[in-house]
């Protein structure tokens, strides 16, 4: 997500980049998190949230796209590892 975001005009910097960043990061931070609680039922849970940001992730990339954002090759392979984690 970074390398993708990274080509975005600087006027998203607060905007479209920061926020697929941030559910990009989210993704693996809320694996993580679930991993580390005490019940399968927290892990399952915290997986909901990352699947939630995948599904956010998605969107963002779709908008991306309608906005000119990105290389075709970039945001298609970003959209495929975001639509990978969703069947998880």
């Amino acid at each position: 997500m970074y390398k993708l975001t990274s080509v975005f005009p600087d006027t998203e910097k607060f905007g479209l980049t920061n926020q697929m960043r941030r559910a990009a990061v989210s993704i693996a931070s809320n694996v993580a998190e679930g991993y580390g609680r005490a019940t399968r039922g927290e892990y399952l849970q915290f997986l909901g949230h990352a699947r939630g940001s995948g599904s956010e992730v998605e969107t963002q990339i779709v908008i991306a796209k309608e906005l000119g954002f990105g290389s075709k090759d970039q945001l298609r392979k970003a959209k495929s590892y975001a639509m990978k984690l969703g069947e998880c």
